[in-house]
């Protein structure tokens, strides 16, 4: 991971400037929440970690939206079980959709987790 806020800055903007569906991304940032069962999904998509990026790169008027939303089947609770909401990640995963931040409609990145583990909170 590259260092401190310049670096996230640029690692988030190249993510946002590209279109890497398939792609393995490492990353880091603050997790908001963590939804288990979601109903209608399948195996690998019925739980998701919701992450806000820093820096974020929505909107304003779109903080309450996670940055991220990171999608795992069952076999990575191990990893999951002791994370907890407001504690920093890093993480890895493939991404399935890009986001958006323009346009008046804001939409997180969709990737599906491969690794997380706990994570220092970056230098301002």
């Amino acid at each position: 991971f590259a260092s401190g806020t310049a670096g996230l800055r640029a690692s988030a903007q190249r993510l946002a400037s590209m279109d890497p569906r398939g792609k393995v991304v490492r990353w880091q940032g603050q997790l908001a929440g963590i939804r288990e069962n979601l109903p209608d999904a399948p195996e690998a998509r019925r739980n998701a970690l919701l992450v806000h990026m820093f820096p974020g790169r929505l909107h304003e008027g779109a903080k309450h939206l996670p940055s991220v939303i990171l999608f795992f089947g069952d076999d990575r609770f191990q990893e999951v079980k002791d994370l907890t909401a407001g504690s920093w990640i890093e993480f890895e995963g493939r991404l399935v959709e890009p986001g958006r931040s323009s346009g008046g409609e804001e939409a997180p990145e969709v990737l599906q987790l491969r690794h997380v583990e706990p994570a220092q909170r970056p230098a301002a």
